[in-house]
């Protein structure tokens, strides 16, 4: 008799005592939150972007004598607004090296870059075209730099940088980029920011708490210092 029960227990599952079963049950747990701190001091002193720089995202403009140069051409003023990108890595610490020597941080330097050629003829956008994809890394914060053509169709310039620099906002914020400011030159400051309310954004006055209320914000510095704006969308 002792014989067939000792094969019936080979034959059957060896289920586990009520205490080896409490045993098993806190191992797993400890095991998981000691996961889960892991990840979450990694995440806390490992950023996706912890070596990474602010991104720097020039817009130039030209006005283009040559195109379309005939009689009762449409086109003209046609306006090219050339944008790049960089982005540059911040020096990185002991520990960073390390895990960078591991493999753990990939990051690298983005050189000045050519992003898109927009076209543009009466301030409205009817041509692009597009050499690479905007490669800043998401979730690092950036400055936009306008430079625009000495051109006798300044504010035709003006306005499209002003189209360029609301479509980088956009493309930032789908990579979860902040957009620290736009700078622009102090001669063209008032034209830039005219032509930045063509497009939907409005002149807002900071609160007696330096605070300002409204959900997109975005700021305009003029080089050399002097004029500053903030503008904020649709209010």
């Amino acid at each position: 008799m002792r014989l067939v029960r000792s094969v019936q227990s080979l034959d059957s599952p060896v289920m586990p005592s009520r205490r080896n079963e409490k045993a098993i049950l806190m191992l797993s747990r400890c095991l998981t939150i000691t996961a889960s701190l892991f990840v979450l001091l990694l995440c806390l002193t490992l950023p996706a972007s912890s070596g990474a720089a602010d991104w720097i995202i020039s817009i130039s403009t030209e006005h283009l004598r040559s195109a379309f140069d005939y009689p009762d051409a449409r086109l003209q003023p046609l306006i090219r607004a050339t944008v790049k990108f960089e982005q540059g890595l911040e020096r990185q610490s002991e520990d960073e090296r390390k895990l960078a020597e591991a493999g753990y941080i990939t990051e690298e330097a983005i050189p000045s870059t050519l992003y898109e050629d927009i076209y543009y003829s009466r301030s409205i956008p009817v041509g692009l075209r597009r050499f690479n994809t905007l490669a800043i890394r998401p979730g690092t914060p950036g400055t936009v730099k306008v430079l625009i053509g000495d051109s006798q169709f300044r504010q035709e310039e003006a306005h499209a940088a002003a189209n360029a620099a609301v479509r980088i906002f956009l493309d930032a914020y789908l990579k979860k980029s902040a957009l620290r400011m736009i700078v622009v030159t102090k001669d063209d400051f008032d034209l830039f920011v005219d032509g930045m309310q063509r497009y939907g954004f409005r002149r807002v006055q900071l609160s007696t708490q330096g605070l300002i209320s409204a959900p997109i914000v975005v700021s305009v510095r003029s080089e050399p210092v002097g004029r500053a704006e903030y503008l904020s969308y649709g209010f």
